[in-house]
């Protein structure tokens, strides 16, 4: 990533093992206290498969997330800063605890 807005100054960071990266397969893990939790998606292009607001995205994201805007988040593919690729932001509908699974990243 690039800098992290200062909304998520003292945030806890779940970031899936780099084996995972780009695969579907659901994410799960435990929260000891209720918090907001934030998921980062890669935007799709404008027409493509999985838009915001198109109604594209997986049902586990449409149902208990927000679009969170304004984070101006982009993932670095290289150092270089070439190839960023900007990602879309969900806030959780309420706070969450106790075990945490999200679902594939995969349009039905």
């Amino acid at each position: 990533f690039g800098g992290l807005p200062s909304g998520a100054a003292g945030a806890v960071l779940v970031s899936p093992p780099m084996a995972r990266l780009g695969t579907v397969a659901p994410l799960s893990f435990h929260i000891s206290e209720p918090c907001e939790l934030l998921v980062l998606r890669p935007r799709a292009p404008p027409g493509g498969p999985g838009r915001e607001g198109a109604g594209l995205l997986p049902g586990w994201l449409a149902e208990g997330f927000i679009p969170a805007h304004g984070w101006g988040i982009q993932l670095q593919r290289d150092s270089s800063g070439d190839g960023a690729v900007p990602l879309d932001v969900f806030r959780s509908k309420m706070p969450v605890s106790g075990d945490v699974r999200l679902g594939k990243d995969v349009v039905p």
